[in-house]
């Protein structure tokens, strides 16, 4: 049976047709390999030149031809389908034959950081983790600036407060003086954990500590992709703040019945005494209510600080 990470693939360019065709032992990453090297601005001359046009991720496709069992046979297969193509004046390979190099052999420590770094984007780490690394900045005219490198020196140009961009650009206000952000694809720590070691990414990334619904503990450097994994919707401080009063809303991902959910640990939660009932751990009061026919508006709430990051209340039936 072939091997299901390692074979021939294609990178398409929707818009022109124009493609390349490469192989690799990990067709899983190779991709996020290609989407770094491009938004870096160190893919091949073609495809750079490509991406460059509108700089939209979302123009190519990236499909895999043929899964390959043996690395050795690798080379052979990339040279075939480059042939059988290469005459085709949208084919972007600048060579008829497979250029692997030193395929599948190990990355050396310094080379893993520069792959990482590229995976970041072209910021430093650091901001990078809250900068978008295709930062567009809308002035208050409606006028959008894609692609900043230097917020020092957008601010300079643009008579700005650099203090006030880089907290705009970093995600610290929604609003500088009348300009805005647009929202744009985030570092994603999945893809360089592959390649740095645990120490350097508790430097650059905070891990956090998740609370299932039956209150067990995960503990993940991404959110987003833990979500992904447990088709859940992880509580923080931030969405919480603003349901504070009455609980999560009942529709996110990953609720109970009773309306116990996956929170970040701290995040408060409520003790329901019902019918004589103890229910702990809850987040969303609304869902509760749903699933025992309660109206919202009948429940007395007698919250009660029993420490610093838990609260319960008692809900009496109105008898009105």
């Amino acid at each position: 049976m072939a091997q299901q990470n390692q074979g021939i693939y294609k990178l398409s360019y929707i818009p022109t047709g124009h493609f390349y065709i490469g192989a690799t032992t990990d067709l899983k990453q190779r991709w996020f390999i290609h989407q770094s090297m491009m938004k870096a601005g160190r893919a091949t001359a073609k495809i750079q030149e490509l991406y460059d046009k509108d700089r939209d991720l979302n123009s190519w496709i990236f499909e895999i031809i043929e899964f390959v069992e043996q690395k050795r046979s690798l080379d052979k297969k990339e040279t075939a389908f480059i042939k059988q193509h290469f005459n085709n004046p949208l084919c972007l390979n600048t060579y008829s034959r497979a250029t692997s190099g030193k395929r599948g052999a190990k990355i050396k420590t310094i080379s893993k950081h520069k792959i990482a770094q590229n995976l970041l984007g072209k910021n430093a780490p650091g901001n990078i983790i809250r900068r978008p690394a295709n930062l567009t900045f809308i002035s208050p005219d409606g006028v959008e600036y894609p692609n900043v490198k230097s917020v020092k020196q957008f601010a300079k140009d643009h008579n700005l407060l650099q203090s006030s961009m880089n907290q705009l650009a970093n995600g610290q206000t929604n609003i500088c003086d009348g300009w805005t952000k647009k929202d744009g694809e985030l570092p994603n720590v999945g893809r360089v954990i592959k390649y740095w070691p645990e120490w350097r990414i508790r430097k650059y990334f905070p891990e956090y500590t998740i609370l299932s619904p039956d209150n067990k503990e995960y503990k993940t450097f991404s959110l987003w992709h833990f979500e992904q994994e447990h088709n859940c919707t992880v509580v923080t401080e931030n969405n919480y703040a603003s349901f504070r009063e009455k609980g999560v809303k009942s529709n996110i991902k990953g609720l109970t019945d009773i309306g116990q959910g996956w929170r970040l640990k701290g995040v408060p939660t409520y003790q329901i005494v019902w019918d004589g009932k103890t229910y702990n751990n809850v987040l969303s009061v609304p869902k509760f209510a749903a699933t025992f026919n309660i109206r919202n508006d009948r429940f007395k709430n007698a919250l009660i600080k029993t420490h610093k990051y838990k609260r319960s209340f008692t809900i009496v039936e109105d008898t009105i």
